[in-house]
């Protein structure tokens, strides 16, 4: 779990969770609980504590280097957006060539993603619920059971359609490895976007 892992590197460094509290601004008992995988951080806090342990984020949430071929529901790593509202869950190991991830939509959620293109080609798989694409200047409903794919660079945003949770599977090839912690904080992680998500 990623809170071993934080536990494992602070350790190494030698640090307290005062110290660590001190670097982030996080409080010592959300530290904790997180080192005890009692809560689950925001992708900006797991970013803060990274720069504070001078450490990667994959190398922080990536599973080990030893291939295994199959990934279970429950050992997924989640990683939460800022307004918890959406979530990505990694459906592969991040030390792949590729890379797989599901994004579920809450119900209350009615932002709008925009994208000036990836780093690589995407194909995605909607699971259940529908999602409205723009791509090229071109509208998309994509509903539950559709597959949408989109090229390398190609400029693009959506937006869930309709009422209700959505869930959706992507594959991409994995170009993350190699990003310095900072890079990520950056950008959209998982997306591989150099913009936020404009809330309408």
């Amino acid at each position: 779990m990623i809170g071993k892992k934080i536990k494992y590197y602070r350790k190494q460094a030698s640090l307290t969770l005062q110290e660590i509290s001190a670097r982030t601004g996080l409080s010592i008992g959300y530290l904790s609980n997180l080192e005890r995988d009692l809560t689950s951080p925001s992708f900006d806090n797991l970013c803060s504590i990274c720069n504070a342990l001078s450490v990667n984020v994959v190398d922080l949430i990536k599973n080990s280097l030893s291939y295994k071929p199959l990934l279970k529901k429950a050992d997924r790593t989640p990683v939460y957006a800022r307004d918890y509202r959406t979530r990505y869950e990694f459906t592969t190991a991040q030390d792949l060539n590729l890379l797989g991830m599901c994004l579920i939509l809450e119900e209350d959620y009615y932002g709008t993603e925009v994208s000036w293109g990836h780093d690589t080609d995407e194909y995605g798989l909607i699971m259940e619920g529908s999602l409205i694409f723009e791509v090229n200047g071109e509208k998309y409903l994509v509903e539950e059971g559709d597959t949408i794919y989109i090229k390398a660079g190609m400029p693009h945003k959506w937006r869930k359609a309709g009422e209700g949770r959505c869930v959706s599977y992507w594959t991409k090839l994995n170009y993350i490895i190699s990003m310095p912690s900072k890079e990520l904080k950056d950008t959209r992680f998982l997306n591989g976007d150099t913009d936020r998500p404009q809330q309408k």
